[in-house]
């Protein structure tokens, strides 16, 4: 069975939330006792990779996959009415948001086994890359800042990383549904960079910035799977996000 998480930070309204045996609400950061006094789950910096880091610790019996998606940015898995869609981020309404949720809540058994059906194969499924102006290190560097980058790249030099150090397009999201197998793999990469990077960053707490550590890890995903896909490791199979432009709180 495919389980994908919606990652949230706040707890959902009444009626806002998805649940059935594919799609699952996660709150973050989360609380219970598996989780307590976990460092990642105590840093905000990490966001949404706490529900990564989670479902890693927690993988639950019968689940082939793990899926990550935003309480506002969900994948186009399902026929939502937008057509045949090739956008890597469709942008809607609020509206027209809340009716496309109200669609899945009573999703029947059948549909929910042809989604985990349709994954079974799969062993990465990537949110729809963007393709960029200019570069991923330019890119972050114009919203983030130098410095993060450059503590990054000495990370990568540090662990001796065999991958790309740029890219010419962005994953977006930390959003992906993946395999045990590539999924170890990539959070053991992610941990060891992390280990060296949250020594010498420090988030600017109740800022934008704050959430520095989760912005950087959407760039180590699109590196390790640029890497990835070069040498052939694993299949990818993209798919494109619906992104609710509209939510407040």
């Amino acid at each position: 069975m495919i389980r994908i998480l919606t990652a949230y930070h706040f707890q959902p309204k009444p009626g806002e939330a998805v649940e059935n045996d594919v799609y699952r609400p996660l709150v973050l950061p989360v609380r219970d006792p598996l989780a307590t006094h976990d460092p990642i789950m105590e840093e905000n910096s990490f966001a949404e990779m706490r529900a990564h880091h989670w479902a890693q610790l927690n993988w639950e019996s019968g689940v082939t996959h793990y899926g990550f998606q935003h309480y506002r940015r969900w994948f186009l898995l399902e026929p939502f009415g937008l057509g045949r869609t090739r956008f890597a981020l469709n942008v809607v309404s609020r509206t027209t948001f809340d009716s496309i949720l109200a669609t899945l809540r009573p999703m029947p058994r059948e549909r929910q086994e042809a989604l985990s059906a349709w994954a079974q194969p799969l062993e990465i499924v990537a949110a729809m890359p963007v393709n960029l102006y200019s570069d991923l290190a330019a890119q972050f560097v114009e919203v983030h800042g130098i410095e993060p980058w450059r503590a990054l790249l000495a990370a990568l030099d540090e662990i001796k990383w065999d991958g790309p150090r740029n890219a010419r397009v962005f994953y977006p999201g930390n959003m992906f549904i993946i395999r045990p197998e590539p999924f170890a793999l990539y959070m053991t990469f992610w941990r060891e960079v992390m280990r060296l990077l949250s020594p010498v960053l420090k988030p600017e707490r109740g800022t934008y910035q704050e959430r520095i550590f989760g912005f950087l890890s959407e760039r180590l995903w699109t590196l390790w799977l640029l890497r990835n896909r070069r040498t052939g490791a694993f299949g990818v199979t993209h798919v494109p996000v619906l992104h609710c432009a509209e939510w407040t709180g």
